[in-house]
């Protein structure tokens, strides 16, 4: 009896040897409940031989993870790349910081006149547009231009600077795609915005075989309607409008039908040097509230950007967390890139790709987050240079939901089958009902969930799942895995 007992000890000793050394881990070899569930999810994928999937669980009441499957495989992430901006702005910034932009001026003021100038400096805030003002997209300037009428200036005999050194390097990464440079993902970066860098078209139907009529919001001469080439039909059909203007420059040719039964149709173009736009209608703001600038518009030169002479006539300052929200739960990609920016700017002492990664790197390491194959590109997922695993995403999440500022953090994502991007996925079973709360990701051939499970069973879960190169659409498996970490 004691030599069989011997020999049982033995072999599972030789057992556990062979187990380290083919890469099998307790989790793997874990078969019961959840595991078995998940499992079964990606081994009938479905997606084609060439999918590539990196997933993970992490429980978080003792932060231990209780499913991986090829969990340091990096991978190109998509828009789950602002998950690692997003908490790496939580965490090295905090809530309390704000995103600043400031008008100044300077020289002497006598029966309204100030003998000198003004300068517009901005600080990366994406939130200078219409998104919170009832849809008046120069609301912020007007606030700030309310600071000289505070002070009964009525004219302005030098110049409007503007600063937007806060950033440097590209203002397009050379890895976005160049086919979608017009679309209001792939705005220009620029540490002063408006309107999220994009002008609004506006086409209305006039009468049947006429053109249409083109308008934009903002109402502003940076950008012009070079030729219209509308057209109204008579018809209940969808609009079909495109648009194209050259890359430096902001005349745009405008095409298409519209029917003239339908309404007005809108949507959003990209502007080229964002940070002059902004300025530019900026100077357009102040002559329309009654304050001329007799100096006209200039650009900073790296010389001048010390404004210690300049008195502070009015800031607008966003909240970092309202600006977190918008990242996530919208996948807004100029917040992300300018997000991106901030961290590199305040952490690494400049407002560069580069900089922003090494920030990011910084936050990793702090917090002993494991990152292996990471490559960070940019800040909002576009570039598919960027690389990821499920295991650097989830142990993200999970050092966040230790954080003080967890609830914060985790209100920014978008909920299971009501809100944001996840509004109309997994709407029934066990992940609704606000159960999870998770940022999606998506670009060509990738498809990507990372967030945070409330379990049926009162288990509280961390995840993580990347999928690349499938052929059928992976957001089937991916709420499939989901649903199924939900029901634990």
């Amino acid at each position: 009896m004691r030599k069989l007992i011997g020999l049982m000890l033995l072999t599972t000793a030789i057992l556990l040897v062979a187990g380290t050394l083919i890469g099998i881990t307790p989790v793997q070899a874990a078969g019961s409940g959840v595991h078995a569930r998940l499992s079964s999810v990606l081994e009938n994928h479905g997606l084609g031989s060439q999918v590539q999937i990196s997933a993970v669980v992490i429980d978080l009441d003792n932060d231990k993870v209780i499913f991986s499957h090829n969990g340091e495989r990096a991978l190109i992430p998509a828009s789950n790349q602002k998950v690692l901006v997003t908490a790496a702005a939580l965490d090295n910034l905090g809530l309390d910081f704000t995103l600043d932009t400031d008008l100044r001026a300077r020289g002497n003021l006598k029966d309204g006149v100030l003998d000198g100038d003004l300068v517009l400096i901005g600080r990366g805030d994406p939130n200078i547009s219409g998104r919170d003002h009832d849809g008046d997209i120069t609301w912020v300037l007007k606030h700030l231009v309310s600071g000289l009428h505070e002070l009964g200036i009525t004219r302005v005999t030098g110049k409007l600077y503007f600063d937007d050194s806060y950033f440097s390097g590209e203002r397009i990464h050379k890895d976005w795609p160049t086919d979608q440079s017009l679309r209001w993902y792939e705005a220009e970066i620029s540490a002063l915005t408006l309107n999220d860098n994009c002008i609004t078209v506006q086409v209305a139907p006039g009468a049947a075989g006429s053109a249409a009529s083109v308008s934009l919001l903002p109402d502003t001469k940076y950008v012009s309607i070079d030729k219209n080439e509308t057209q109204t039909i008579n018809s209940r059909s969808d609009p079909k409008i495109g648009w194209t203007r050259p890359s430096d420059e902001n005349r745009l040719r405008v095409w298409g039908t519209i029917s003239n039964s339908r309404g007005v149709y809108q949507s959003d173009c990209t502007v080229s040097d964002p940070a002059q736009f902004c300025a530019f209608v900026m100077l357009e703001t102040l002559a329309a509230q009654g304050i001329a600038i007799e100096g006209g518009l200039q650009r900073a030169h790296r010389e001048m950007q010390n404004w210690d002479d300049f008195a502070l006539i009015k800031r607008n300052s966003s909240d970092l967390a309202a600006t977190l929200y918008i990242c996530n739960e919208h996948s807004q990609n100029l917040y992300a890139e300018n997000l991106f920016r901030i961290i590199g700017r305040e952490g690494m002492g400049e407002g560069t790709f580069a900089a922003g990664e090494a920030a990011v790197l910084h936050f990793l390491e702090q917090n002993d987050i494991p990152h292996t194959g990471l490559t960070m590109s940019d800040g909002s997922g576009l570039a598919d240079s960027n690389r990821v695993s499920a295991n650097t995403l989830a142990r993200v999440l999970s050092t966040i939901a230790k954080h003080d500022d967890y609830a914060v953090y985790r209100s920014t994502l978008p909920v299971a089958g009501h809100t944001g991007t996840l509004r109309r996925r997994m709407r029934g079973g066990d992940a609704s009902h606000a159960n999870v709360h998770a940022k999606t990701g998506t670009i060509n051939g990738v498809s990507a969930l990372s967030g945070y499970v409330n379990a049926r069973s009162g288990k509280r879960y961390a995840f993580s799942i990347i999928v690349n190169n499938y052929r059928s659409s992976a957001v089937r498996v991916i709420d499939d895995f989901v649903q199924k970490l939900a029901a634990k």
